[in-house]
């Protein structure tokens, strides 16, 4: 299993008693409360779980959940967590590390042409920099968000807790 520097594990496989139809009917009834600390819904085999609008933030995670019957015993149903940020958050997050990726590359390039020249190279080395730092602040605002949505994390897990009991 996969597990965050903070402790949460990422994805998690189990296999609890019941049928697959019972449990996403479970977390269909606990969703429909309105006084929960999530929101979210349930789609065919999936639950999608989300942190409430007023408590969202740039960081906040979402928890994608899979009910599957077992193959080997009818009576047991495998479920597959999978928690982790928003998927714009994700993308964008990877547009900014590709772009200054390909930026430092192709300045790389830039800068040992302007050297094998003999031309003056101290822009190439200021985009280099600029796209360094810029690696170096987006993985610090990442690290910041992923420590902050602990608790937000622990919230989601806590939630599908109380929604499959003592069955885990």
């Amino acid at each position: 299993m996969q597990s965050d520097n903070f402790g949460i594990k990422l994805k998690k496989r189990y296999e609890i008693s019941g049928s697959p139809e019972g449990i996403l009917t479970a977390f269909k009834n606990k969703l429909a409360d309105k006084n929960n600390p999530v929101y979210g819904h349930v789609v065919n085999e999936k639950v999608f779980l989300k942190i409430p609008p007023e408590q969202h933030q740039w960081w906040s995670p979402q928890m994608t959940i899979s009910v599957e019957e077992c193959t080997d015993d009818k009576t047991k149903t495998k479920i597959f967590e999978n928690i982790g940020p928003n998927p714009s958050t994700y993308t964008l997050t990877m547009f900014i590390f590709f772009g200054a990726g390909t930026t430092i590359v192709l300045s790389l390039m830039w800068l040992f042409s302007l050297m094998t020249l003999g031309h003056d190279y101290s822009v190439a080395l200021t985009v280099i920099a600029f796209a360094v730092v810029l690696i170096a602040l987006v993985f610090t605002i990442i690290y910041n968000g992923r420590r902050k949505a602990l608790s937000q994390m622990q919230l989601l897990r806590d939630f599908v807790n109380s929604v499959l009991g003592n069955k885990i």
